[in-house]
């Protein structure tokens, strides 16, 4: 039950709380690795409880009247991560850590004058940014200060709500977050072989925009690319998203 008595099952209890969802876990995330893989569970990081306030730079949501859509006690205890920001070390059989950089920002939409969805997702890329970046200021769940190390080998996975050119997101988040950074290896936009009517070959979601993404480091070669869609009935995908993939050669 969220403060002011909404219970779960209502959409009024998702807009109450920190990240939407008319359940617990709903819109939650999950990591799947191959038996010969080894995650490093006492690495793990998370940023669930990173407060929007402290990531630098950030933008908070106005009213029209310029005065604070949140007030200071809420924009005090404001979460950024609408579900959570995990670093997950994954060893590989040659002992080579790859660090999966998972999260599922909040659509730029469902809100109001104060685009506090589209400011909140602008800025939940921008912390992946930051935590590549080996921001200082980041601290996470466990207190650890401090974001990645510039030599490691990572890949951004994760439903970023985000396109690079279309939808109702800040204009050039994806280019001027993640695309332009060196540490990530150039955009090899994929597609799918399957055509479904009214999308484009790289949209990844059935409302027509590309927003699921898997964004190796640059030190990571990409040999092939793709966006999944069922040959036999694409129309009746269980979802409303397709996977993207992605085969790579980590050094």
């Amino acid at each position: 039950m969220t403060a002011d008595g909404q219970t779960d099952s209502q959409r009024a209890y998702g807009n109450d709380c920190f990240g939407f969802g008319t359940f617990p876990g709903q819109y939650g995330m999950a990591l799947l690795v191959h038996p010969k893989l080894q995650i490093r569970a006492d690495q793990i990081r998370t940023f669930q409880q990173f407060l929007w306030k402290d990531l630098p730079g950030h933008t908070a949501p106005m009213n029209e009247d310029g005065t604070p859509w949140y007030s200071d006690e809420e924009w005090d205890a404001m979460r950024l991560a609408s579900k959570n920001f995990a670093d997950v070390p994954i060893q590989l059989p040659n002992g080579t850590v790859l660090h999966a950089l998972i999260s599922h920002p909040t659509p730029p939409a469902f809100d109001g004058p104060e685009r506090r969805n589209v400011l909140r997702n602008h800025d939940e890329i921008a912390l992946i940014r930051a935590y590549i970046d080996g921001e200082p200021a980041l601290y996470d769940d466990a207190g650890k200060t401090g974001g990645l190390k510039l030599d490691a080998n990572f890949v951004i996975l994760g439903d970023l709500n985000c396109d690079p050119a279309d939808g109702s997101g800040v204009d050039m988040t994806m280019f001027s977050q993640l695309f332009s950074s060196d540490l990530i290896a150039d955009d090899t936009h994929p597609a799918s072989s399957i055509r479904v009517e009214k999308l484009d070959r790289t949209d990844t979601a059935r409302f027509g925009l590309r927003v699921d993404y898997v964004l190796p480091s640059s030190g990571i070669t990409v040999t092939e690319t793709g966006v999944w869609r069922d040959p036999g009935d694409a129309d009746q995908f269980p979802s409303d998203h397709f996977p993207v993939w992605a085969e790579v050669i980590v050094p």
